[in-house]
Protein backbone atom coordinates (compact mmCIF):
# COMPACT_ATOMS: atom_id res chain seq x y z
CA UNK A 1 0.00 0.00 0.00
CA UNK A 2 1.03 3.32 -0.97
CA UNK A 3 0.10 5.12 1.96
CA UNK A 4 -0.80 8.56 -0.53
CA UNK A 5 -4.33 10.57 0.03
CA UNK A 6 -6.40 12.11 -2.29
CA UNK A 7 -5.79 14.96 -1.53
CA UNK A 8 -1.56 14.34 -1.95
CA UNK A 9 -2.48 13.34 -5.50
CA UNK A 10 -4.54 16.49 -6.58
CA UNK A 11 -2.26 18.59 -5.49
CA UNK A 12 0.16 16.55 -6.60
CA UNK A 13 -1.12 16.56 -10.49
CA UNK A 14 -2.16 20.03 -10.24
CA UNK A 15 1.81 21.27 -9.62
CA UNK A 16 3.03 19.18 -12.10
CA UNK A 17 0.75 19.58 -15.01
CA UNK A 18 -0.56 23.16 -14.11
CA UNK A 19 -4.06 21.13 -14.50
CA UNK A 20 -7.17 23.47 -13.33
CA UNK A 21 -9.35 20.67 -12.30
CA UNK A 22 -8.29 17.32 -10.90
CA UNK A 23 -11.51 14.68 -10.66
CA UNK A 24 -10.41 12.48 -7.75
CA UNK A 25 -12.84 9.37 -6.27
CA UNK A 26 -13.85 8.87 -2.63
CA UNK A 27 -13.65 5.40 -1.63
CA UNK A 28 -16.52 3.99 0.74
CA UNK A 29 -15.95 0.66 1.20
CA UNK A 30 -16.70 -2.18 -1.33
CA UNK A 31 -18.26 0.77 -3.50
CA UNK A 32 -17.39 4.40 -4.39
CA UNK A 33 -18.47 7.43 -4.05
CA UNK A 34 -17.91 9.76 -7.20
CA UNK A 35 -16.83 13.37 -7.40
CA UNK A 36 -20.47 13.83 -8.53
CA UNK A 37 -22.39 12.33 -5.68
CA UNK A 38 -23.58 9.55 -7.24
CA UNK A 39 -22.95 6.15 -5.26
CA UNK A 40 -22.34 2.87 -7.73
CA UNK A 41 -24.72 -0.03 -7.36
CA UNK A 42 -22.38 -2.30 -4.97
CA UNK A 43 -22.05 0.26 -2.42
CA UNK A 44 -25.63 1.51 -2.46
CA UNK A 45 -26.78 -2.65 -2.42
CA UNK A 46 -24.73 -3.13 1.11
CA UNK A 47 -25.62 -0.12 2.50
CA UNK A 48 -29.15 -0.47 2.14
CA UNK A 49 -28.31 -3.89 3.77
CA UNK A 50 -26.53 -3.02 6.80
CA UNK A 51 -29.46 -0.44 7.81
CA UNK A 52 -32.49 -2.55 6.57
CA UNK A 53 -30.39 -5.12 8.89
CA UNK A 54 -30.27 -3.00 11.79
CA UNK A 55 -33.67 -1.93 11.81
CA UNK A 56 -35.09 -5.26 11.06
CA UNK A 57 -33.36 -6.44 14.32
CA UNK A 58 -34.92 -3.45 16.37
CA UNK A 59 -38.62 -4.41 15.21
CA UNK A 60 -37.61 -7.78 15.97
CA UNK A 61 -36.78 -6.82 19.71
CA UNK A 62 -40.02 -4.52 20.08
CA UNK A 63 -42.05 -7.55 19.72
CA UNK A 64 -41.25 -9.10 23.25
CA UNK A 65 -41.97 -7.71 26.79
CA UNK A 66 -40.76 -4.33 27.68
CA UNK A 67 -39.56 -3.25 31.21
CA UNK A 68 -42.12 -3.72 33.96
CA UNK A 69 -44.36 -5.23 31.82
CA UNK A 70 -47.85 -6.30 33.45
CA UNK A 71 -45.75 -5.97 36.74
CA UNK A 72 -47.62 -3.63 38.71
CA UNK A 73 -47.74 -0.61 40.27
CA UNK A 74 -44.70 1.30 38.71
CA UNK A 75 -44.91 -1.11 35.69
CA UNK A 76 -41.18 -0.45 35.21
CA UNK A 77 -39.34 2.54 32.29
CA UNK A 78 -41.63 1.77 29.72
CA UNK A 79 -44.54 3.44 32.45
CA UNK A 80 -42.20 6.23 32.83
CA UNK A 81 -41.73 7.01 29.59
CA UNK A 82 -45.32 7.11 28.60
CA UNK A 83 -46.49 8.85 32.03
CA UNK A 84 -43.97 11.76 31.35
CA UNK A 85 -46.11 11.88 27.93
CA UNK A 86 -49.26 12.05 29.96
CA UNK A 87 -48.23 14.58 32.41
CA UNK A 88 -46.62 17.06 29.58
CA UNK A 89 -49.67 16.91 27.26
CA UNK A 90 -52.07 17.64 30.38
CA UNK A 91 -50.34 19.73 32.69
CA UNK A 92 -49.27 23.77 32.60
CA UNK A 93 -44.90 23.71 31.67
CA UNK A 94 -44.56 24.71 35.42
CA UNK A 95 -46.09 21.96 36.61
CA UNK A 96 -44.08 19.24 34.84
CA UNK A 97 -41.25 18.99 37.28
CA UNK A 98 -43.05 19.83 40.72
CA UNK A 99 -45.02 17.79 42.44
CA UNK A 100 -48.99 18.75 42.38
CA UNK A 101 -52.01 16.86 43.21
CA UNK A 102 -52.44 15.66 39.34
CA UNK A 103 -48.36 15.26 39.28
CA UNK A 104 -47.32 12.61 41.23
CA UNK A 105 -43.55 13.21 41.80
CA UNK A 106 -43.49 9.55 43.63
CA UNK A 107 -44.99 7.60 40.40
CA UNK A 108 -42.37 8.07 38.04
CA UNK A 109 -41.86 11.92 38.37
CA UNK A 110 -40.18 13.40 35.38
CA UNK A 111 -36.31 13.37 35.84
CA UNK A 112 -34.98 13.72 32.48
CA UNK A 113 -33.33 17.72 31.46
CA UNK A 114 -36.14 19.55 29.22
CA UNK A 115 -35.63 18.32 25.95
CA UNK A 116 -36.75 14.97 27.10
CA UNK A 117 -39.47 16.73 28.41
CA UNK A 118 -40.58 18.41 24.90
CA UNK A 119 -40.12 15.17 23.18
CA UNK A 120 -42.51 13.27 25.47
CA UNK A 121 -44.95 16.35 25.03
CA UNK A 122 -44.70 15.85 21.17
CA UNK A 123 -45.11 12.13 21.40
CA UNK A 124 -47.98 12.49 23.79
CA UNK A 125 -49.62 15.22 20.89
CA UNK A 126 -49.22 12.47 18.66
CA UNK A 127 -50.76 9.75 20.91
CA UNK A 128 -54.02 12.20 21.20
CA UNK A 129 -54.61 13.62 18.39
CA UNK A 130 -53.93 10.66 15.72
CA UNK A 131 -53.88 7.35 17.79
CA UNK A 132 -56.07 7.09 20.91
CA UNK A 133 -56.15 9.45 23.69
CA UNK A 134 -57.05 7.22 26.25
CA UNK A 135 -52.94 6.75 25.62
CA UNK A 136 -51.96 9.65 27.85
CA UNK A 137 -55.79 10.31 29.50
CA UNK A 138 -54.69 11.99 33.31
CA UNK A 139 -54.77 9.44 36.24
CA UNK A 140 -56.79 7.17 34.09
CA UNK A 141 -54.19 5.53 31.54
CA UNK A 142 -51.92 4.44 34.18
CA UNK A 143 -50.49 0.84 33.54
CA UNK A 144 -51.46 0.67 30.29
CA UNK A 145 -50.92 -2.30 28.80
CA UNK A 146 -52.97 -3.07 25.39
CA UNK A 147 -51.19 -4.23 22.37
CA UNK A 148 -52.17 -0.74 20.24
CA UNK A 149 -50.20 0.79 22.24
CA UNK A 150 -47.39 -1.07 23.10
CA UNK A 151 -46.96 -0.78 19.22
CA UNK A 152 -47.53 2.70 19.69
CA UNK A 153 -44.87 2.85 21.91
CA UNK A 154 -42.49 0.82 20.00
CA UNK A 155 -42.90 2.52 16.95
CA UNK A 156 -42.11 6.11 18.88
CA UNK A 157 -38.16 4.49 19.17
CA UNK A 158 -37.86 3.55 15.90
CA UNK A 159 -38.90 6.36 13.97
CA UNK A 160 -36.13 7.90 16.39
CA UNK A 161 -34.13 5.49 14.94
CA UNK A 162 -35.07 6.14 11.58
CA UNK A 163 -34.81 9.69 11.67
CA UNK A 164 -31.79 10.61 14.15
CA UNK A 165 -29.85 7.77 14.93
CA UNK A 166 -29.11 5.53 12.08
CA UNK A 167 -28.37 8.55 9.90
CA UNK A 168 -26.18 9.73 12.27
CA UNK A 169 -24.66 6.91 12.99
CA UNK A 170 -23.93 7.03 9.36
CA UNK A 171 -22.66 10.46 8.67
CA UNK A 172 -20.52 10.12 11.74
CA UNK A 173 -19.00 7.10 10.44
CA UNK A 174 -18.28 8.24 6.79
CA UNK A 175 -16.85 11.35 8.32
CA UNK A 176 -14.82 10.04 10.66
CA UNK A 177 -13.78 7.14 8.32
CA UNK A 178 -12.95 9.94 5.48
CA UNK A 179 -10.47 12.52 7.83
CA UNK A 180 -8.72 9.55 9.56
CA UNK A 181 -8.04 7.33 6.15
CA UNK A 182 -5.86 4.80 6.67
CA UNK A 183 -4.67 1.65 4.39
CA UNK A 184 -7.20 -0.48 6.41
CA UNK A 185 -9.17 -2.99 4.00
CA UNK A 186 -12.30 -2.52 2.65
CA UNK A 187 -14.15 -5.01 4.39
CA UNK A 188 -12.86 -3.60 7.66
CA UNK A 189 -13.86 -0.26 6.80
CA UNK A 190 -17.81 -2.34 6.74
CA UNK A 191 -17.52 -3.91 10.18
CA UNK A 192 -17.13 -0.36 11.40
CA UNK A 193 -20.55 0.89 9.83
CA UNK A 194 -22.02 -2.36 10.44
CA UNK A 195 -21.07 -2.55 14.19
CA UNK A 196 -22.11 0.21 14.61
CA UNK A 197 -25.79 0.16 13.14
CA UNK A 198 -26.18 -3.68 14.55
CA UNK A 199 -25.05 -2.76 18.49
CA UNK A 200 -26.68 -5.14 20.85
CA UNK A 201 -26.86 -2.57 23.94
CA UNK A 202 -28.54 -0.01 22.24
CA UNK A 203 -30.91 -2.08 20.34
CA UNK A 204 -31.59 -3.97 23.35
CA UNK A 205 -31.77 -0.68 26.01
CA UNK A 206 -34.09 1.10 23.48
CA UNK A 207 -36.03 -1.31 21.60
CA UNK A 208 -36.21 -4.05 23.93
CA UNK A 209 -36.19 -2.26 27.59
CA UNK A 210 -37.59 0.83 26.58
CA UNK A 211 -35.60 4.07 26.24
CA UNK A 212 -35.11 6.60 24.13
CA UNK A 213 -31.24 6.65 24.47
CA UNK A 214 -31.17 6.89 20.79
CA UNK A 215 -32.07 10.83 20.54
CA UNK A 216 -29.58 11.49 22.93
CA UNK A 217 -26.66 9.47 21.12
CA UNK A 218 -27.50 10.37 17.56
CA UNK A 219 -27.52 14.30 19.05
CA UNK A 220 -24.08 13.36 20.29
CA UNK A 221 -22.74 11.47 17.26
CA UNK A 222 -23.55 14.82 15.15
CA UNK A 223 -21.85 17.00 17.64
CA UNK A 224 -18.89 14.92 17.15
CA UNK A 225 -19.19 15.20 13.01
CA UNK A 226 -19.22 18.95 13.48
CA UNK A 227 -15.99 18.80 15.72
CA UNK A 228 -14.16 16.81 12.51
CA UNK A 229 -15.47 19.47 10.44
CA UNK A 230 -14.23 22.41 12.18
CA UNK A 231 -17.43 23.61 13.06
CA UNK A 232 -17.09 24.17 16.78
CA UNK A 233 -19.92 26.26 17.47
CA UNK A 234 -22.17 24.06 15.83
CA UNK A 235 -20.78 20.63 17.58
CA UNK A 236 -20.84 22.72 20.78
CA UNK A 237 -24.34 23.11 20.26
CA UNK A 238 -25.53 19.66 19.41
CA UNK A 239 -23.87 18.45 22.58
CA UNK A 240 -25.92 20.20 24.55
CA UNK A 241 -28.79 19.32 22.89
CA UNK A 242 -27.58 16.02 23.68
CA UNK A 243 -27.12 17.08 27.50
CA UNK A 244 -30.32 18.47 27.93
CA UNK A 245 -32.01 15.67 26.25
CA UNK A 246 -30.39 13.13 29.14
CA UNK A 247 -27.76 13.39 31.62
CA UNK A 248 -26.29 10.53 30.13
CA UNK A 249 -24.06 12.36 28.13
CA UNK A 250 -22.23 14.24 31.24
CA UNK A 251 -19.91 10.89 30.94
CA UNK A 252 -19.03 12.64 27.32
CA UNK A 253 -18.77 15.73 28.47
CA UNK A 254 -15.26 16.23 30.03
CA UNK A 255 -13.97 15.12 26.55
CA UNK A 256 -15.82 17.96 24.42
CA UNK A 257 -15.08 20.21 26.79
CA UNK A 258 -11.59 20.00 26.85
CA UNK A 259 -11.05 19.90 22.97
CA UNK A 260 -12.94 22.58 23.04
CA UNK A 261 -11.16 24.37 25.13
CA UNK A 262 -7.85 23.40 23.40
CA UNK A 263 -9.40 24.21 19.85
CA UNK A 264 -9.84 27.69 21.26
CA UNK A 265 -6.64 28.45 22.09
CA UNK A 266 -4.67 26.65 19.20
CA UNK A 267 -3.41 28.64 16.93
CA UNK A 268 -2.94 28.27 13.02
CA UNK A 269 -0.41 31.29 13.21
CA UNK A 270 2.42 31.00 14.62
CA UNK A 271 3.81 34.85 13.56
CA UNK A 272 1.51 36.26 16.49
CA UNK A 273 2.94 37.30 20.03
CA UNK A 274 1.74 35.17 22.66
CA UNK A 275 -0.28 37.54 23.90
CA UNK A 276 -2.33 38.58 20.71
CA UNK A 277 -2.81 34.30 20.56
CA UNK A 278 -4.31 34.71 24.07
CA UNK A 279 -6.66 36.95 23.66
CA UNK A 280 -7.41 35.35 19.94
CA UNK A 281 -8.41 32.28 22.10
CA UNK A 282 -10.15 34.22 24.46
CA UNK A 283 -12.31 35.67 22.23
CA UNK A 284 -13.23 32.63 20.96
CA UNK A 285 -13.76 31.03 24.57
CA UNK A 286 -16.60 33.48 25.50
CA UNK A 287 -18.06 33.28 21.73
CA UNK A 288 -18.02 29.39 22.53
CA UNK A 289 -19.35 30.70 26.29
CA UNK A 290 -22.61 32.41 24.54
CA UNK A 291 -23.04 29.89 22.16
CA UNK A 292 -23.62 27.45 24.88
CA UNK A 293 -25.28 29.87 27.49
CA UNK A 294 -27.98 30.64 24.45
CA UNK A 295 -29.01 27.21 23.80
CA UNK A 296 -29.40 26.33 27.25
CA UNK A 297 -31.45 29.22 27.86
CA UNK A 298 -33.51 28.33 24.56
CA UNK A 299 -34.12 24.71 26.33
CA UNK A 300 -34.88 26.07 29.98
CA UNK A 301 -36.70 29.40 29.20
CA UNK A 302 -40.31 27.78 30.83
CA UNK A 303 -38.45 27.64 34.14
CA UNK A 304 -36.16 30.69 33.90
CA UNK A 305 -39.37 33.32 35.21
CA UNK A 306 -37.82 32.21 39.30
CA UNK A 307 -35.44 31.20 41.03
CA UNK A 308 -37.71 28.49 42.92
CA UNK A 309 -38.89 27.17 39.34
CA UNK A 310 -34.63 26.60 38.23
CA UNK A 311 -34.15 24.92 41.45
CA UNK A 312 -36.76 22.37 40.89
CA UNK A 313 -35.66 21.53 37.65
CA UNK A 314 -32.31 20.94 38.99
CA UNK A 315 -33.53 19.21 42.39
CA UNK A 316 -35.36 16.93 39.66
CA UNK A 317 -32.58 16.45 37.10
CA UNK A 318 -29.80 15.61 40.25
CA UNK A 319 -31.89 13.84 42.56
CA UNK A 320 -29.48 13.59 45.10
CA UNK A 321 -32.42 12.67 47.82
CA UNK A 322 -32.46 9.56 46.49
CA UNK A 323 -29.62 8.20 47.48
CA UNK A 324 -26.37 6.34 45.97
CA UNK A 325 -29.38 3.68 45.21
CA UNK A 326 -29.60 5.92 42.02
CA UNK A 327 -26.36 5.67 40.59
CA UNK A 328 -28.08 3.49 37.82
CA UNK A 329 -29.55 6.58 37.08
CA UNK A 330 -27.51 9.04 34.94
CA UNK A 331 -27.19 12.22 37.49
CA UNK A 332 -24.39 13.87 39.03
CA UNK A 333 -23.41 10.43 40.51
CA UNK A 334 -22.05 9.82 36.47
CA UNK A 335 -18.56 11.31 37.07
CA UNK A 336 -18.11 9.36 40.64
CA UNK A 337 -19.47 6.36 39.26
CA UNK A 338 -16.40 5.92 36.74
CA UNK A 339 -13.81 5.69 39.68
CA UNK A 340 -16.31 4.52 42.60
CA UNK A 341 -19.18 2.23 41.82
CA UNK A 342 -21.29 3.69 44.78
CA UNK A 343 -24.01 1.20 44.82
CA UNK A 344 -21.90 -1.19 46.26
CA UNK A 345 -21.08 0.60 48.84
CA UNK A 346 -23.46 -0.77 51.76
CA UNK A 347 -26.64 1.01 52.60
CA UNK A 348 -29.13 -0.82 54.24
CA UNK A 349 -31.86 2.03 54.38
CA UNK A 350 -31.71 4.57 51.39
CA UNK A 351 -34.96 7.04 51.26
CA UNK A 352 -35.44 6.84 47.80
CA UNK A 353 -38.10 10.05 47.51
CA UNK A 354 -39.15 12.55 50.16
CA UNK A 355 -42.01 14.73 49.23
CA UNK A 356 -42.94 17.82 51.36
CA UNK A 357 -46.94 18.28 49.93
CA UNK A 358 -47.54 21.36 52.69
CA UNK A 359 -45.92 23.78 50.58
CA UNK A 360 -43.10 24.30 52.22
CA UNK A 361 -44.30 24.10 55.96
CA UNK A 362 -43.31 20.85 56.79
CA UNK A 363 -46.35 19.00 57.62
CA UNK A 364 -47.95 16.92 54.98
CA UNK A 365 -45.00 14.27 53.85
CA UNK A 366 -44.65 11.14 51.94
CA UNK A 367 -42.20 8.87 51.99
CA UNK A 368 -40.72 6.20 49.61
CA UNK A 369 -38.42 3.57 52.09
CA UNK A 370 -36.10 0.91 50.91
CA UNK A 371 -34.28 -1.26 53.18
CA UNK A 372 -32.35 -4.41 53.71
CA UNK A 373 -34.47 -3.87 57.56
CA UNK A 374 -37.74 -4.82 55.71
CA UNK A 375 -36.74 -8.46 54.96
CA UNK A 376 -38.98 -10.59 55.88
CA UNK A 377 -41.53 -8.20 58.24
CA UNK A 378 -45.13 -7.58 56.94
CA UNK A 379 -45.94 -4.37 56.39
CA UNK A 380 -47.47 -3.04 59.66
CA UNK A 381 -44.13 -3.60 61.21
CA UNK A 382 -42.75 -1.68 58.23
CA UNK A 383 -44.96 1.13 59.39
CA UNK A 384 -43.30 0.82 62.79
CA UNK A 385 -39.86 0.86 62.05
CA UNK A 386 -39.79 4.05 60.15
CA UNK A 387 -42.52 6.03 62.51
CA UNK A 388 -39.67 4.68 64.63
CA UNK A 389 -36.81 6.59 62.87
CA UNK A 390 -38.92 9.78 63.08
CA UNK A 391 -40.85 9.36 66.48
CA UNK A 392 -39.99 13.10 67.21
CA UNK A 393 -40.10 14.40 63.93
CA UNK A 394 -43.85 13.14 63.59
CA UNK A 395 -45.01 14.70 66.90
CA UNK A 396 -45.18 17.87 64.68
CA UNK A 397 -45.96 16.38 61.21
CA UNK A 398 -49.55 16.57 60.62
CA UNK A 399 -49.97 13.69 57.65
CA UNK A 400 -47.44 11.34 56.96
CA UNK A 401 -47.40 8.31 54.13
CA UNK A 402 -45.25 6.12 53.52
CA UNK A 403 -43.82 2.92 51.07
CA UNK A 404 -41.93 0.54 52.10
CA UNK A 405 -39.61 -1.47 50.28
CA UNK A 406 -37.00 -4.17 50.52
CA UNK A 407 -34.08 -4.24 48.07
CA UNK A 408 -35.29 -6.78 46.23
CA UNK A 409 -38.93 -5.47 45.70
CA UNK A 410 -37.62 -2.34 44.70
CA UNK A 411 -35.38 -3.91 41.93
CA UNK A 412 -39.05 -5.62 40.60
CA UNK A 413 -40.31 -2.30 40.59
CA UNK A 414 -37.85 -0.36 39.07
CA UNK A 415 -38.12 -2.80 35.83
CA UNK A 416 -34.80 -5.07 35.26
Amino acid sequence: MSGYTEEYIRQKLTEKLEATHVCTVVRIGYGHLTESGKMDGKFSLLLVAIVAAGLFLRAAISLHSYSGQNRPPMYGDYEAQRHWQEVTVNLPVGDWYRNTTDNDLLYWGLDYPPLTAYHSYLVGLWARRWHNESYVALHKSRGISTEEHKQFMRNSVLLLDVLLYIPALLYATYTIRKRFADNRTAGAEWAYLTLAVLFPGQILIDNGHFQYNNASLGLCALAVVALVKGRTLVGAALFCLALNYKQMELYHALPFFFYLLRDCFIQTDKSSSALERLMAGTKKLVVLGLTVLATFIILWLPWLSSLDAVGQLVHRIFPVARGVFEDKVSNVWCVVNVFIKLRNIPNTTMALEVVDESDGCGGKFRVVVVSSQFQGKPLLQRHRLVNAALEEELKTIHAFSQKTYTPEQWAGESGP
